[in-house]
Formats: structure tokens, sequence, C-alpha cells
């Protein structure tokens, strides 16, 4: 088996959904990224965990996604925010 060339191992390849695909709020966030198509993954469940997302790997009707080409350029920018969940307050 041969190894992967630099540049492949370099730009690693992102499957995204929801509010970052295309003409969505945060697909800013992929700005300069190269858009190598759309797919659907059968192998992964989504699960409403609430503010966030959860992904098993478990058989389904499939999951939406658009995949990209991301430069190590573009990694260094940081992540986009995430929502955080409401934190709940001690009562006395």
């Amino acid at each position: 088996m041969s190894m992967p060339s630099l540049a492949v191992v370099r730009t690693p390849l992102v499957a995204v959904y929801g509010t970052l695909k295309h003409g969505l709020r945060n697909h800013h966030w992929l700005e300069g990224a190269e858009f190598l198509g759309s797919d659907r993954l059968h192998r992964i469940t989504l699960y409403d965990l609430g503010p966030f997302p959860g992904a098993k790997l478990v058989p389904s009707s499939g999951v939406e996604v658009e995949v990209f080409r991301v430069a190590l350029s573009l990694q260094s920018r940081g992540e986009p925010p995430r929502r955080q969940p409401a934190r709940r307050m001690a009562t006395a």
C-alpha cells in the first residue's frame, strides 16, 4: 500500500451539514474552501441533543452533506462559534 501524497494529508476533506452548507448562515466559515460536491451518508444517524446535534454510526436513510477540501490556511482561522447549552444556576 502506498502512502498518500503530502498534499492529500495537508488538505483534508470535510463533510458539512446544517448551517455550514451553501447559502446558509455559517457557510462563510468555509470561504475559500474548494467545494467538491454533495453526498449522502447512510452510515450515520443524527440525533437532536437540544442546542447541538449528535451523530452515531448507525445506518439511516442518509444525512445530506456537502464535501469541501479545506486548506491549512483556512483551518488556522479557528472553529465557528458553537452555541453553549444553558447552564443551570445553583439555588441556595
